[in-house]
C-alpha cells in the first residue's frame, strides 16, 4: 500500500490494546474496523488507539520507506524496554487519554527518534504551518515547529494514549474508568515501537514492530 504520511508511535498489544481498539472501533495492527466503538471520536479513530512517539510526516524526497524501517530498528536495537509506571486516566485540554505515571523513559525514546529520524521527514508546507500556528504556540513550540516540524516535540512532549476527540459524552470519564478498569493503575512497560503508514483515507495502519531489545542494566544497590 502507498502511504501518505508515516510516523512511530508506541501501539500497545495485548490486552490493553485489545481495549484501545474496542474503545475506539480501528484496530491499527490487523487494519480492521470494530463495528462497535464504545465511544463517537471520528478523528481519534482514525490515527488507532497510540501514544506518538514521533508525530507523522511526509517522507523526504530521496528517502525510502525500507530505509526509515532499517534506521527504525537500529534505534529500538540499542534502546532498552521503558517502564511506564501506572496508567492514569486524566483530561489533556478538551480531549480524555490515558498517560503514564513516569514519563521519563518514554520521553527519552520520543527525542531519539524525532531527532535520529528527521532526515526522513520533508519540511511542512505553508498551509500545515499555519494550521499548527492558528491554535496558538509558545516560543519554544514555535521552535519546535521549525526545527523539528511539530510543536510538541522534546520539552513539550506530554505523552499520552488518546480515548476521545474533543466533544465527548459528559459522562465518558466514568465510562472510561469503567471500560478500562483492568489496565488502569497497573505498573506498564513499553517494549516496542511500531512504524504507522496513513493510507489515502487518513486512517493509521501498523507497517512494522520493533522490540526495544537491549537488555535492561540493574542499579548498583
Amino acid at each position: 500500500m502507498s502511504w501518505t504520511r508515516y510516523a512511530v508511535y508506541w501501539a500497545p498489544e495485548g490486552h490493553l490494546g485489545e481495549l484501545g481498539a474496542s474503545w475506539l472501533g480501528w484496530d491499527i495492527h490487523n487494519s480492521r474496523r470494530i463495528a462497535t466503538p464504545e465511544i463517537e471520536a471520528p478523528k481519534a479513530r482514525r490515527y488507532g488507539f497510540h501514544a506518538t512517539l514521533k508525530p507523522p510526516f511526509t517522507l523526504a524526497e530521496g528517502r525510502s520507506e525500507a530505509a526509515l524501517s532499517q534506521a527504525l530498528a537500529d534505534i529500538a536495537a540499542g534502546a532498552e524496554p521503558q517502564l511506564l509506571g501506572r496508567l492514569e486516566l486524566r483530561q489533556m485540554g478538551k480531549i480524555w487519554v490515558m498517560a503514564p505515571s513516569d514519563t521519563s523513559g518514554i520521553s527519552e525514546i520520543a527525542g531519539r527518534l524525532v531527532r535520529e529520524l528527521d532526515a526522513f521527514r520533508a519540511p511542512p508546507d505553508e498551509v500545515e504551518l499555519a494550521r499548527r500556528r492558528g491554535r496558538g504556540l509558545t516560543a519554544v513550540q514555535e521552535e519546535n515547529l521549525k526545527t523539528w516540524g511539530y510543536p510538541y516535540v522534546l520539552s513539550e512532549f506530554h505523552p499520552h494514549l488518546t480515548l476521545s476527540d474533543a466533544r465527548v459524552p459528559e459522562d465518558v470519564e466514568a465510562q472510561a474508568r469503567s471500560f478500562f478498569a483492568p489496565v488502569l493503575d497497573r505498573p506498564m512497560v513499553m517494549q516496542d515501537v511500531t512504524l504507522m503508514g496513513e493510507d489515502a483515507l487518513g486512517r493509521f495502519h501498523a507497517i512494522e514492530s520493533f522490540t526495544l531489545s537491549r537488555a535492561r542494566m540493574s542499579k548498583a544497590c
